[in-house]
């Protein structure tokens, strides 16, 4: 069964203006496919702002009929799942990664004051090293198509399921450029509810959000083409979710006293600020230690480098210059030592010798 929007969205208001059902649908868009079933995407480029408060709230309230979903088999109304994004415009975005419903139940109703993070997940090295490079990665990998993870899953479920899950009809792609996806829809069946449990989820369970670092089963038939998916197709490296404080409340007693669902979201920003977190992998101590020696012989290398250049350009721009000035000679005193005495020896005359022969 398929709701019409307005038997389905009963009101709602954002900065104070209360809309009609009317008003609000002319911003949905219905039958969005998903691997957690069809969306409908609330889409308005008008709705932003750059503060707090409670007159910056935006609420909507679902109302649907007891006779359009009530049977022995769903004898309670088993609830609405809001997921918040950031951009509705990637269909294929859209249908994998969806995660962390707030879930509505009947009567009650749910305020969310959120806050937004983004969150890079480095672990991988085509992402880089930064919220910046996770960015410009994803838009690379958009424009050049290689984001069909989904679709490129499915093909290998159509080959050895042979049917397609009823997802591959809704979603929105350009014929031309996927020829072979078209060929294949169109010469299968649709997925049965036991083919599709029994054979095509577990090709489809792959692509969820939360599967993504999982490994592939080896015993799962055509193995090497699910992983050649996953190799040739790139997963998202930045993703941007609204996490907060979830309050519920009872809605007013107008409400409570019909038999059909009625429930009430209410979100609003507790902080203007965004929280970015980079997901990295831990080191083990063989890997911290790589690093730091890696550091230390680097940065003592481009110190080493930028010293010689420094010193090198010194010599080049400031030589050495000549100088006439004269500067004192210091001279030693040397010691004159005496000479060393000469001895004469004195030999007596004649008449001497003869003289002192008398005396004697």
């Amino acid at each position: 069964m398929q709701y019409q929007c307005q038997s389905v969205i009963n009101s709602c208001s954002y900065q104070g203006i209360q809309l009609s059902s009317f008003d609000c649908c002319r911003n949905l868009l219905s039958l969005i496919p998903s691997v957690n079933g069809l969306c409908w995407v609330w889409r308005d480029s008008t709705m932003w702002q750059n503060s707090t408060g409670i007159n910056r709230q935006f609420s909507i309230t679902f109302q649907m009929t007891r006779n359009s979903w009530f049977s022995t088999f769903v004898p309670t109304h088993p609830g609405v799942d809001v997921y918040l994004r950031e951009d509705g415009s990637d269909v294929m975005r859209m249908a994998t990664e969806l995660e962390n419903p707030i879930r509505l139940q009947d009567k009650r109703g749910v305020r969310l004051q959120m806050r937004k993070t983004k969150k890079a997940d480095i672990r991988r090295t085509s992402c880089g090293y930064a919220l910046g490079d996770a960015r410009r990665s994803d838009v690379h990998a958009f424009k050049n198509n290689h984001t069909n993870y989904l679709m490129c899953n499915m093909m290998v479920a159509m080959r050895y399921c042979n049917c397609h899950p009823l997802m591959a009809e809704l979603l929105h792609y350009d014929p031309s450029s996927f020829r072979d996806f078209l060929l294949r829809v169109s010469q299968t069946n649709v997925c049965s509810v036991d083919a599709y449990d029994n054979c095509a989820r577990r090709y489809i369970d792959l692509t969820r959000v939360e599967n993504w670092d999982e490994d592939i089963p080896k015993d799962l038939p055509g193995y090497e083409d699910a992983k050649r998916c996953r190799n040739d197709n790139q997963r998202s490296c930045l993703i941007t979710s609204y996490p907060g404080t979830i309050e519920g409340y009872d809605l007013p007693e107008e409400y409570r006293t019909t038999q059909d669902y009625v429930s009430r979201l209410v979100l609003e920003y507790s902080t203007m600020r965004t929280t970015e977190i980079l997901v990295s992998k831990d080191p083990n101590i063989y890997e911290l230690l790589s690093f730091i020696g890696y550091n230390m012989a680097l940065w003592f290398t481009v110190g080493h480098i930028l010293w010689s250049m420094f010193w090198y350009a010194t010599g080049l721009c400031c030589p050495k210059r000549t100088t006439n000035r004269i500067m004192p000679i210091v001279s030693r005193k040397r010691s004159v030592s005496s000479p060393e005495p000469i001895i004469v020896e004195h030999r007596p005359s004649q008449s001497e010798e003869a003289g002192n022969a008398g005396e004697t």
